[in-house]
């Protein structure tokens, strides 16, 4: 048996676990994750597991356990070992090589749910998991939805996430920083949460991001870190109808920079907006 636990009960591995995944998670965080990694691997949901927290595990069933949690105290992302983030609600599937969803995401979101006209079109630039362009699709079923991704394992992943939640999107290949490679056509909403951490700014991000998540979805150099802004914002010019408004995630510490280079590229209305935790981590543009 791999575990020093005391019995085989329910209630003594979520206790033993709960310890084995510290210091990888903080307390409050492996205290959420254990009953997680139940569900994952034994199928108990937490009301179930609380129901049943007598039960005596199978070696079998314990043994799942303990793989799932040696793969999370040794700093693999959580989301990654079960295979899922959940986002808006719902649970996207993720695996290494695609960036994870992040409740600041879900806040640009909600900031243009409601902003889009009746039956408009909307363009996901960098969609990664999907996860943005699926839940405006899901949430907006009026809308026409088109979600844009460089990388063939991303890409896989959001097409995998669109038909899970059986969500109207047209996934397509496509280079950012190649306008050549985009849709043709105009928007009423262009979004995108594109890379935007400096590499300088590396040292100051857990280990479990930069040793496990794709660095070719979060960093860009410290010479040019608004390359994809400036790319966005010139396939903006072109493709953004006269009312049209694109939605961006940006880095905290370059919201001034965001402002002026839009400014400078003729958008007249670059607003800055803040998250819950009072960052500035979003930028609105229109003409």
């Amino acid at each position: 048996m791999p575990i020093q636990s005391p019995s085989n009960l329910l209630k003594d591995i979520i206790v033993y676990y709960r310890k084995f995944m510290q210091p990888a998670l903080s307390e409050d965080e492996a205290s959420i994750v254990i009953y997680w990694v139940i569900e994952k691997s034994i199928g108990l949901t937490k009301a179930k597991t609380l129901i049943e927290i007598q039960r005596r595990l199978s070696e079998s069933e314990i043994l799942k356990v303990h793989f799932l949690c040696k793969r999370i105290s040794q700093g693999e992302p959580v989301q990654y070992v079960l295979g899922e983030g959940w986002f808006y609600g719902r649970p996207f599937e993720v695996g290494k090589g695609v960036l994870i969803p992040r409740p600041e995401t879900e806040e640009l979101v909600e900031q243009v749910l409601h902003r889009v006209i009746e039956g408009g079109s909307v363009i996901d630039l960098c969609t990664g998991s999907g996860c943005i362009g699926v839940t405006i699709a899901l949430e907006r079923k009026d809308l026409m939805v088109k979600a844009v991704e460089f990388d063939k394992l991303a890409i896989g992943y959001a097409r995998k996430n669109a038909e899970k939640h059986s969500a109207r999107v047209q996934i397509i290949e496509g280079d950012v920083l190649n306008p050549d490679t985009l849709p043709e056509g105009e928007f009423d909403l262009i979004i995108s949460n594109p890379p935007y951490v400096r590499d300088s700014e590396k040292v100051f991000m857990e280990s479990r991001v930069t040793d496990w998540e794709p660095g070719l979805a979060l960093f860009v150099s410290d010479h040019d870190p608004l390359v994809f802004y400036r790319s966005i914002g010139l396939y903006g010019k072109t493709h953004l109808k006269p009312d049209g408004m694109i939605a961006l995630e940006i880095n905290e510490g370059l919201g001034e920079e965001v402002v002026s280079l839009y400014h400078g590229l003729g958008f007249t209305k670059v607003e800055l907006k803040t998250d819950l935790r009072g960052k500035t981590r979003m930028a609105i543009v229109s003409w």
